[in-house]
């Protein structure tokens, strides 16, 4: 999944549910946002339209923006996992290899600026570096337990270091395909 930045993507909400065995994922449409599933222990059984996931320990799902999401069976232990949902308002992809985008914000060439990103996540994954991510997730639900309301900054900063985090090392990816990645970025980008 390929999201283009700025604008950046906002953290909407997150929290830490179990399923107990039989329990099924709920039937969602329109959601309007990302939903990012990490799995600590047991296996979600999710579709998201016609295609199946089993998502099982130290694995992360994306389920994308206005689609149809849903269990396609239902737990079959009990499974623990982290959600987070966020949102953009700006471009974003889902493809078989990485794309690269120019932001649509009106940014001026002629002094200091802002620079486009285009911030690369997997739709399904295995997870390294387990302990620092789960620690992080817990860090950004933590921030959105304060009443002050400055406390927005801390968790958006969070939560940006966190989609860093997965898009860089929290994930494993193959040697091959990291180098695969980068060239074909770097051809688009210098064609």
């Amino acid at each position: 999944i390929s999201i283009s930045m700025p604008p950046f993507p906002d953290f909407i909400e997150g929290n830490y549910t179990t399923f107990q065995k039989g329990q099924l994922h709920p039937d969602r449409h329109n959601l309007g946002y990302f939903d990012l599933l990490f799995v600590r222990a047991g296996t979600l059984y999710l579709a998201e339209e016609e295609e199946k996931y089993e998502v099982g320990p130290n694995k992360m799902l994306i389920l994308l923006p206005d689609k149809h999401h849903f269990s396609w069976k239902a737990a079959d232990e009990k499974t623990s996992f982290y959600w987070i949902h966020f949102y953009t308002t700006a471009k974003w992809e889902e493809s078989d290899r990485p794309s690269s985008f120019i932001s649509d914000l009106p940014i001026p060439h002629l002094h200091y600026h802002q620079r486009s990103y285009t911030l690369h996540l997997r739709k399904i994954a295995e997870l390294k570096e387990i302990d620092t991510l789960y620690l992080m997730i817990q860090e950004i639900l933590r921030s959105t337990e304060s009443d002050d309301a400055s406390e927005i900054w801390k968790t958006e900063e969070l939560f940006l270091r966190f989609l860093q985090f997965i898009e860089n090392q929290g994930t494993y990816k193959s040697r091959k395909a990291s180098i695969a990645e980068k060239v074909l970025l770097y051809l688009e980008n210098n064609f």
